[in-house]
């Protein structure tokens, strides 16, 4: 007697960086001896490819990354405050960040140490 699960199993070579989507994965069975618990069951959403995945291969956890909210380039809104004074420019993502993270945002010659409060904006204290 034999016992399996189902896995998302890449159906396409995945490249690095590439979102995984029904295009390029399947939900397919596996014999349970051949199963671990970092196998994925449903695909993905909104997750990239973090290394190259050849087709045929099941998709782990440890095979995916969440989306950066910040590019590196993205022009952002960023609100200079200090004390009770807050002024509004913009400026530019000189890497790629996530939200709370702290990263030099380019503001014409200068660069400033800004804190990334939403998709698209920043913050110097």
């Amino acid at each position: 007697m034999s016992a399996q699960m189902q896995v998302l199993f890449a159906t396409t070579d995945i490249a690095r960086n590439e979102a995984i989507s029904e295009a390029n994965s399947k939900i397919l069975p596996i014999e349970i001896q051949n199963y671990d618990q970092i196998m994925l069951k449903q695909i993905p959403a909104g997750k990239l490819a973090k290394n190259n995945i050849k087709a045929g291969t099941p998709i782990r956890q440890n095979n995916i990354l969440s989306p950066k909210d910040v590019l590196r380039g993205d022009e952002l809104i960023v609100e200079i405050r200090d004390g009770g004074v807050s002024v509004q420019t913009t400026g530019i993502a000189t890497t790629d960040a996530n939200i709370g993270d702290v990263i030099e945002i380019r503001m014409g010659s200068t660069r400033q140490k800004a804190q990334i409060t939403a998709k698209n904006k920043a913050v110097i204290k």
